[in-house]
């Protein structure tokens, strides 16, 4: 059972209430104990925790287990990335290793503050990690009233269609932009119907089987068994594997990104990122690559925000076909989510995640236990 950013599930024998000020600790030392520079691991606590907070579960704390192996494999270092190329406009950077949060981080403050310059900042890098939740990234550039968007490959896990085979990954992408008064859009979504993880735990609970339409297995077949999908099948691009269900342009969306990021980084192909680790399942490897755009709409006549509410507002105020349940943005959820979370202080964790965050602190030679 992963993560539950749930704060009114207090009722459950398989969950433990956690203060955030506590899981931000235990994220930090464990990530110290690990090897890495305080900052970095006050920087990676921060993001995982924001995630858990937004019902992001698979980005929070439930990811400190691949990021924690992946150190330990020598994949993630505490290095620091480097410009490789740069204009007034554009940077190429080499993350060499470093925490996908702080390449990204780097990168985006470097795309903001060519924006505020030029309109628009450009910036690539190669040798990232794993980002965790984008939106940390590009809510930057929107806080500085500016666009921002963020785009990365990842381990292989989705089919082209008509094809046998993991090649290319999940390949989010993420816009943020502010309206007014606090208001903002934000869309944060992998390029695939759904996550290897909701395949996991729909695989997990009642009779194994998933929605049809998610993913194909060993041999490209549609399927609905869970486990065909886990091993060695694929998840399916966004619009299914038919083309008369928009499937083409599904693997388009995933091979603009991949072009955007690892094309033009010159970082791994996400068929070549990295490897299962056979025990846990989660991946070991490295060379993402990944792209930040800050764009500053002041250079591009007034008025933007202005004109976002008016269409975030025009939106939200259509009948719905429910009543009970009202037209929602982008993003809506997972602020009322932030809300919720930062108001009791804290979120709820299944056991045995918390169980498997202990056992890595003990391994860590750390005292500091989640309970």
């Amino acid at each position: 059972m992963a993560a539950s950013g749930d704060t009114s599930v207090n009722d459950s024998e398989d969950k433990v209430f956690v203060r955030l000020d506590d899981v931000r600790k235990f994220i930090k030392e464990a990530i110290e104990l690990s090897g890495l520079r305080t900052s970095y691991a006050e920087l990676q606590a921060k993001v995982l925790v924001d995630a858990d907070c937004k019902g992001k579960t698979s980005h929070g704390l439930g990811l400190l287990h691949m990021i924690l192996l992946n150190i330990s494999e020598g994949s993630i270092v505490d290095s620091e990335p480097v410009v490789l190329h740069e204009t007034v406009g554009s940077a190429w950077l080499d993350g060499q290793g470093c925490l996908g949060a702080v390449v990204g981080s780097f990168a985006i403050k470097k795309a903001i503050e060519k924006a505020a310059q030029n309109g628009i900042g450009w910036v690539t890098a190669k040798g990232s990690h794993h980002l965790g939740s984008l939106e940390w990234f590009s809510m930057q550039a929107c806080q500085q009233g500016m666009i921002g968007l963020c785009m990365s490959n990842t381990w292989p896990a989705s089919v082209v269609p008509g094809s046998k085979q993991r090649v290319l990954g999940t390949n989010p992408i993420c816009l943020a932009a502010a309206g007014l008064d606090g208001d903002y859009l934000l869309f944060d979504s992998a390029l695939t119907v759904t996550a290897m993880r909701k395949v996991k735990e729909k695989t997990k609970s009642g009779d194994g089987s998933v929605p049809e339409g998610w993913g194909v297995d060993q041999n490209g077949q549609p399927t609905t068994d869970g486990a065909s999908i886990l091993n060695n099948g694929a998840l399916l691009p966004l619009g299914g594997i038919s083309p008369l269900t928009g499937g083409h342009k599904g693997f388009g969306l995933i091979l603009l990104v991949e072009v955007l990021t690892s094309v033009l980084a010159g970082s791994a192909f996400s068929s070549d990122i990295g490897k299962k680790d056979g025990e846990s399942g989660a991946f070991v490897g490295k060379d993402f690559g990944q792209t930040f755009i800050a764009i500053d709409p002041s250079h591009f006549g007034g008025g933007f925000s202005d004109r976002l509410q008016f269409l975030l507002d025009y939106c939200r105020h259509l009948e719905p076909v429910d009543e009970s349940n009202p037209v929602k943005m982008p993003g809506e959820r997972g602020r009322l989510n932030y809300q919720r979370a930062h108001k009791d202080g804290g979120l709820w964790y299944s056991k045995q995640l918390i169980h498997q965050m202990n056992d890595w602190m003990k391994k860590l030679g750390g005292d500091f236990m989640l309970q």
